[in-house]
């Protein structure tokens, strides 16, 4: 019975030391919760994606730099500037080349000007003025016809409400197109006079009573368009032929601007 209960404590002592022994060495291959276990790259990929990153990076970096000391063509096209007289707001300038449509932004509220020049190749040359509304007013709706015409063209034309808030060009060149204020127009004093040659806006100081108007000389056999609009608080045509013109006619005292539309020379005395 002795030599049970030694052999019995023996076992027991045996299976303790195993069970202590397997708890150590199972603690000793598993690494803490908070320690990161590093993987080797494959093949060195990850080498190579960050490679690919800073390349990228610098190439951003590189186009960036070239793209600041470049000139902004864009700010060329949508918003280049020049001083004209009269102390006018300075123009808003559009150029580009062949058939486009665009927003246009004006020196100031309400009725404005519009220098048009282009059409060196002498193909069709059409400039529309477009009224843009939100789609559920009836999106765009044509103004006026400012330019259409198969010649080389350089021109100042009207528009009077003030609506136009684009533009639709079709060319065959390049373009140029100034967005000016009325200010910018030529101005004629009471009594005056003033010459001048193709499509062009003037502005009278003063009270007018008449206006002496010659143009259209060299139509000949060959009739041009003369046309002579004054403006006041309305739009009164007072010369539309397509013959020689020369004559004198009554305009209202309040008349504030005339729109000239001539192929040749043309000459308005005011009184």
């Amino acid at each position: 019975m002795k030599k049970l209960l030694i052999a019995i404590g023996i076992l027991l002592a045996v299976v303790i030391i195993a069970v202590g022994a397997f708890i150590v060495l199972r603690e000793e291959d598993t690494p803490p919760e908070d320690e990161s276990v590093d993987v080797e790259p494959l093949n060195g990929w990850n080498d190579l994606e960050n490679d690919n990153d800073r390349e990228e990076r610098d190439d951003k970096e590189k186009e960036n730099g070239d793209r600041e000391e470049e000139p902004n063509d864009d700010a060329v096209e949508n918003g280049e500037t020049v001083s004209l007289e009269n102390d006018a707001p300075e123009p808003i300038i559009y150029t580009g080349e062949g058939d486009d449509d665009f927003g246009i932004e004006k020196p100031e509220e309400g009725a404005f000007l519009l220098y048009i020049e282009g059409n060196s190749k002498e193909e069709h040359f059409k400039v529309t003025g477009i009224h843009a509304l939100p789609t559920y007013y009836g999106g765009k709706r044509p103004t006026h016809l400012f330019v259409n015409t198969f010649r080389e063209y350089s021109g100042i034309v009207l528009d009077w409400e003030g609506r136009t808030n684009e533009l639709e060009v079709v060319a065959e060149g390049s373009w140029r197109i100034e967005v000016r204020s009325l200010q910018s127009a030529k101005k004629v004093e009471i009594p005056g006079s003033i010459e001048g040659e193709g499509d062009n806006v003037l502005r009278i100081e003063g009270e007018p009573s008449r206006a002496d108007i010659t143009g259209n000389l060299g139509a000949g056999d060959d009739p041009e368009y003369f046309e002579v609009i004054a403006y006041n608080t309305t739009k009164e045509v007072i010369v539309e032929t397509d013959s020689p013109y020369e004559d004198m006619v009554e305009i209202s005292p309040d008349t504030s601007l005339l729109e000239i539309t001539a192929r040749g020379s043309w000459e308005i005395g005011l009184e």
